[in-house]
């Protein structure tokens, strides 16, 4: 009889598992395969190391994909957020990005966190996952359930928290106490008091447990907050030739917009005639809004 025993393979995203005979995980010990990093479970009860390949994935995935499942509260923290679905904080990983690192950088979250770096990345669907400094949302560009389109406000909440609290979880409670607690400080902190005190009376209703306050730091120890540039846009007029063109840049300073305009002209082999070339700050034009059409009512 052949005993089939099942091994992680953690090349994707999504954990999935391949199965090895018996006479197969012999010939890996005889030809000394690595089985020293990660443990799995056979078919049988019993337990052996799994074999693995450098280079498949990152660490960061790797620690999220062989994360444990042992939820407590799952459901029920996510019974208690339902509420604060519907506003969208951002259409791209960019404004994502600058979204998440500005709640990493006010003091009320350095007092109690520290210093964070998040790493934004989007994937289909509404819904995202997190932890170990990473931030996965669905950008929801065509406003699925009737939704703004964008990421989700509550879900980038949600995993930042993951972050948050991933030190003082165990044995893989993912949506334990403490992820509660530090949800429910990026709730007042972030969306507002009323909202906060909106989802401690949900948790109560759906018997989520909630840590202690999470402590403060003196104000000596906090760390210092990091300074954000933010690009600029820069709108740039030459001639080339007989031509007059335009040109706008996103950079943080005139030296780079001129830069880029450069290298754009590289390519160009009539750059050599390029003259007066004029630079100047530019201003952001609003995106129109554009009105829902409304239905003439029937006489």
């Amino acid at each position: 009889m052949t005993t089939t025993t099942r091994i992680p393979d953690y090349s994707a995203r999504a954990l999935w598992t391949r199965s090895y005979s018996e006479q197969e995980l012999q010939g890996m010990h005889e030809q000394g395969v690595d089985l020293t990093n990660s443990t799995v479970r056979l078919i049988g009860g019993w337990r052996l190391q799994s074999p693995t390949t450098a280079g498949q994935r990152s660490a960061r995935m790797s620690k999220l994909a062989k994360r444990p499942r042992r939820e407590s509260q799952q459901q029920r923290m996510y019974n208690a957020e339902g509420f604060l679905w519907g506003e969208a904080v951002g259409t791209t990983v960019k404004d994502v990005q600058a979204y998440v690192d500005k709640i990493a950088n006010y003091e009320w979250f350095r007092r109690r966190w520290g210093t964070q770096r998040f790493t934004v990345e989007s994937q289909r669907g509404v819904g995202g996952h997190g932890g170990y400094g990473n931030v996965s949302v669905g950008l929801n560009t065509t406003g699925t359930r009737g939704y703004k389109p964008g990421a989700q406000r509550n879900v980038v909440l949600h995993e930042i928290a993951h972050t948050l609290a991933q030190s003082k979880q165990a044995n893989g409670d993912w949506h334990g106490p403490y992820f509660a607690r530090a949800m429910l400080e990026l709730v007042r902190f972030v969306i507002g008091p009323a909202e906060a005190k909106q989802l401690r009376e949900n948790f109560k209703k759906f018997r989520v447990k909630v840590a202690p306050p999470t402590p403060l730091r003196e104000a000596a120890r906090t760390p210092a907050a990091r300074t954000v540039v933010t690009p600029k846009l820069w709108r740039v007029e030459y001639k080339l030739g007989k031509e007059t063109k335009t040109a706008s840049y996103e950079c943080a300073t005139m030296k780079g917009a001129l830069q880029s305009l450069l290298s754009t002209l590289e390519r160009d082999p009539k750059a050599a005639t390029v003259t007066n070339v004029r630079i100047w700050r530019g201003v952001r034009q609003a995106q129109p809004v554009k009105k829902a059409a409304t239905r003439r009512p029937r006489a």
